[in-house]
C-alpha cells in the first residue's frame, strides 16, 4: 500500500482538504477577477459607487478605481506634475466643471478625447493657480478674455492658459463665490463639478439619464442656436447627452424634482453628490454658501402641476394633499397657527 509522502502529511490531514482549500482560493481570486471586469464595464460613478459597497472586500478591490479615472481624465493636462496640481487644487478650493467632470461622472458613455480644462478658483485665489499653471505646468497665460454670457455676472476674471493642443481655462468666482458661478451654468450639464474627492451634479435626473437641459426659457427663434457648438458642453461628441430646449420631453410629474423651484445649497442633499474619497468631500464646497437657484421660471413639463399652460388641461389633476410650496401663503400661517400638519387633509 502506497502512502502519503511526508510533506504532504506535514502539510494537510489528507489530500481532500488540501485540494478544498486551493479550490477556495481559486474562487476567491476568480471573483476578485470577475468584480474587476465588472468594474471596468460599469460606465455611471453612482454605480461604480454602489458596487464598492457590496462588502468590505469588493471595496478594498476596487476604492481606487474612482480615484484612477480622475487621474485618466487629468493627466493629458498635467504630464508629471499631476501630483502638485492636485495638492494646488485643494488648497486654493478649485473646482473643475465642463467636459473633464462629466467625463468622470459619465465614464466611457462621455467624450474621452478631451483637450480643454475648466476651472472655477475662488475669490482672491487666482494669483496662486496662475503661478501653478506658469511655473510648474508650463503652461502660456493667453490673458484677460470675456467669459460666457450666462456666467458673467458671477466671474471677476477669465484668463485661457495654453500649451500645444491643451488648454485650461480659469474663472476667478466673484462675491457668491465657485458656487455662483456654477448655478449660473448655461445648461444642466453646465451644473455638474468635481473636486478632488468627489462629483456633485445639480440635476442629476437629467444628467445621468442622458438629458441635458438649457437653463431659463428658450423661444423659437433660439432653437436653432441651441445645436451650435458654443452651446455643447466642452465637446462636438454630444450623442449621449440630447441637448433639450425646455422640460416638455419629460413624460411623468416633475413632482419635488421640478427645475421650476427654487433650491439652496444650505439645504442641498446627498441627491447628486458622490464622492469617493471623503477627505475632499464634495458637500464643504457648499459650506456658508447662500446661493438660491432654479433652472427655468415655469416647468414646460405637460404633466407638471406648475406648468401654467396645462392648470385647466385634463392632464392636471390637483393633489388632495397640496405639498407646502404649492400652499398659498396666508393658508400656511393659519395652518402654523392652528398647529396643523402639512400633510392634513
Amino acid at each position: 500500500m502506497s502512502t502519503l509522502p511526508q510533506s504532504a502529511v506535514s502539510t494537510c490531514e489528507c489530500p481532500l482538504v488540501a485540494v478544498k482549500k486551493r479550490s477556495h482560493v481559486l474562487q476567491v481570486f476568480a471573483m476578485q477577477d470577475m468584480i474587476h471586469v465588472l468594474i471596468m464595464h460599469i460606465h455611471l460613478l453612482p454605480d461604480l459607487l454602489a458596487v464598492q459597497q457590496l462588502s468590505r472586500k469588493i471595496w478594498s478591490w476596487c476604492r481606487g478605481v474612482p480615484h484612477c479615472r480622475l487621474v485618466a481624465v487629468l493627466q493629458r493636462f498635467f504630464l508629471g506634475s499631476l501630483d502638485r496640481f492636485l495638492k494646488a487644487m485643494h488648497e486654493t478650493g478649485t473646482i473643475i466643471t465642463g467636459s473633464c467632470a462629466l467625463n468622470v461622472l459619465l465614464g466611457d458613455l462621455y467624450d474621452s478625447s478631451l483637450s480643454d480644462l475648466n476651472l472655477i478658483v475662488p475669490h482672491g485665489m487666482f494669483s496662486m493657480m496662475d503661478i501653478f499653471l506658469r511655473e510648474v505646468a508650463g503652461y502660456v497665460n493667453m490673458g484677460e478674455q470675456k467669459s460666457h454670457s450666462s456666467v458673467a455676472l458671477s466671474v471677476s476674471r477669465f484668463i485661457r492658459y495654453h500649451k500645444c493642443h491643451l488648454s485650461i481655462s480659469v474663472s476667478q468666482a466673484g462675491a457668491m463665490g465657485p458656487m455662483g458661478v456654477i448655478a449660473r451654468g448655461n445648461t444642466t450639464a453646465d451644473m455638474t463639478f468635481m473636486t478632488v474627492g468627489g462629483v456633485a451634479t445639480l440635476y442629476p435626473e437629467f444628467t445621468l439619464h442622458g438629458r441635458n437641459v438649457r437653463a431659463g426659457p428658450a423661444g423659437k427663434h433660439m432653437l436653432e442656436d441651441l445645436h451650435r457648438k458654443e452651446y455643447c458642453i466642452g465637446s462636438s461628441k454630444m450623442d449621449t447627452l440630447s441637448l433639450e430646449s425646455d422640460t416638455s420631453f419629460i413624460s411623468s410629474s416633475c413632482g419635488p424634482s421640478c427645475p421650476s423651484i427654487w433650491r439652496s445649497f444650505g439645504e442641498y442633499g446627498p441627491h447628486g453628490i458622490f464622492n469617493w474619497d471623503m477627505r475632499y468631500n464634495v458637500e464643504r464646497v457648499f459650506e456658508g454658501c447662500d446661493v438660491e437657484w432654479r433652472l427655468c421660471e415655469g416647468c414646460a413639463n405637460p404633466r407638471c402641476a406648475r406648468n401654467s399652460d396645462q392648470r385647466d388641461s385634463p392632464l392636471w389633476v390637483p393633489s388632495p394633499v397640496a405639498p407646502a410650496d404649492e400652499v398659498d401663503v396666508a393658508m400656511q400661517e393659519q395652518n402654523i397657527a392652528r398647529h396643523v400638519p402639512v400633510c392634513a387633509l
